[in-house]
């Protein structure tokens, strides 16, 4: 059954890839400053999907397809007018990004402990509460970007403190599901047994290990 999703979420992540690409031929047609976030959105939906089949890791399904289409949606909302047309078009896709965020920062924080022989161990409910605080951090630097993004380039990524503020609660709500999610799904379970189906390549686990 996982191997079935995996291979879904595969199909539907390239998808997603090559239909950010036709987007981004028609904007680069019509002279639209998004191509380059088109571009990478598309990149982005290529990699889960890369990485699993060179072997260098094997997320699961429903985390690859959320990896592609959090950027996916963001590029498709700037392509379409979305968050110009739908007051709440910004809001699902800050909260949906950070989810995201928080998740990737749960595996690599589980990844870690793992890999560490010992020297690093998130006990009890530290690995949540460390998944939270690095998510809440990336958030608050995230919003930074955007501003001097605005000041530097002329871009309209931040309308107004209102939406700023807006965001942060976004991107607190996304990082509360993950974080909850994550307490959850490691209740009984090891850093071992969160990773196991991850397949890490054995060059991946060397160099992991030496650097933790």
């Amino acid at each position: 059954m996982s191997d079935y999703r995996a291979l879904v979420a595969d199909v539907v992540t390239v998808a997603m890839g090559a239909v950010m690409l036709v987007f981004c031929v028609i904007a680069g047609m019509e002279g639209s400053h998004n191509v380059l976030t088109g571009l990478f959105s598309a990149f982005v939906c290529f990699v889960p999907a890369a990485l699993r089949r060179t072997h260098v890791i094997s997320l699961p399904g429903t985390i690859s397809f959320l990896v592609a289409f959090a950027p996916f949606l963001h590029a498709l909302g700037l392509f379409t007018g979305a968050y110009d047309d739908f007051a709440q078009f910004d809001t699902v896709t800050h909260t949906l990004s950070s989810t995201v965020v928080a998740l990737l920062i749960f595996y690599a924080l589980t990844c870690i402990q793992y890999l560490a022989g010992g020297r690093v161990n998130f006990t009890g409910r530290g690995l949540t509460l460390f998944t939270a605080l690095i998510s809440l951090t990336f958030s608050v630097y995230w919003e930074v970007i955007e501003h001097l993004s605005d000041i530097i380039m002329g871009s309209m990524a931040q309308y107004s403190p209102y939406d700023t503020l807006t965001d942060l609660v976004c991107d607190s709500v996304g990082t509360l599901i993950a974080s909850l999610w994550a307490g959850v799904y490691m209740k009984g379970r090891t850093a071992s047994d969160a990773i196991e189906d991850l397949e890490l390549s054995p060059r991946l686990r060397r160099m992991a290990s030496r650097k933790v």
